[in-house]
């Protein structure tokens, strides 16, 4: 099985935004909850950089989930 890097940085990025939304945030809370950077943290929705595993479990911990649901295809509403 291949995996695309492309696509997996875009179901994170589509996962955060989502829930980022569904938790009634902006994504500016969301960084300084996060304790990172608003830069750092438009660089990796964009896909332009790559999270850490320590990034995403941090990212899952401020959003209440599993740090694998931000890897999964996210739902179609």
């Amino acid at each position: 099985m291949s995996v695309d890097p492309d696509e997996i940085h875009a179901r994170i990025g589509a996962q955060i935004r989502q829930r980022v939304a569904a938790r009634g945030m902006t994504l500016r809370a969301f960084a300084e909850e996060m304790d990172t950077g608003y830069t750092h943290l438009w660089a990796v929705l964009g896909g332009r950089r790559s999270p850490t595993v320590t990034w995403l479990c941090r990212a899952a911990e401020v959003l209440e989930c599993d740090p694998l649901e931000l890897l999964r295809e996210p739902k179609r509403r």
